[in-house]
């Protein structure tokens, strides 16, 4: 008994310190979300948003399931089946429910054709992965790539440029 109560202890205390690194991660970067308020975010994106693909969206992906599977039958490999087509859409939808849109934009949709294209390389063999990679390229790389770099970028420069106005106001 006296043995539970120790192992009960050490849960305990693994949970409290696990909260304090956690909370003092969150003092030091502004930008980590309290687990509190993510699952009110989580929670008011599932109940408001639903998010509607355009059909011209319906027609890229169309192609893009269209191609895997012809390639996937010159090449022999992993087949493409249409849960994988329905498997984007869903992506797509979710991608778009994170931002709180109505509507899912192109960028959403080309996420998650890239998490497509990507699995589906992976899936095929070690043989073809090189030569599939270099076909279906135009895919694999995103204009918000660049996007993502520049905010993160912009951000450690607004860091950086408030910390620095601390230790001016600090010492002034």
């Amino acid at each position: 008994n006296n043995n539970n109560n120790n192992n009960n202890n050490d849960g305990d205390n693994r949970s409290r310190t696990t909260a304090t690194a956690n909370s003092l991660r969150r003092d030091k970067d502004p930008s980590i979300l309290p687990q509190s308020l993510l699952k009110k975010y989580c929670s008011y994106a599932k109940s408001r948003c639903r998010p509607v693909l355009q059909p011209s969206e319906y027609d890229r992906i169309l192609k893009l399931y269209q191609a895997l599977r012809q390639e996937a039958s010159i090449s022999h490999g992993m087949p493409v089946a249409v849960r994988h087509l329905e498997s984007v859409v869903r992506m797509a939808e979710a991608h778009a429910r994170m931002h709180l849109r109505d509507a899912v934009a192109e960028a959403d949709v080309d996420l998650a054709i890239k998490m497509m294209v990507a699995s589906f390389i992976e899936s095929q063999k070690f043989s073809l992965q090189q030569v599939l990679e270099r076909r279906f390229k135009r895919f694999l790389a995103l204009s918000s790539d660049f996007h993502a770099v520049l905010l993160q970028l912009l951000q450690q420069l607004l860091r950086r440029r408030v910390h620095e106005r601390a230790l001016t106001e600090a010492e002034g």
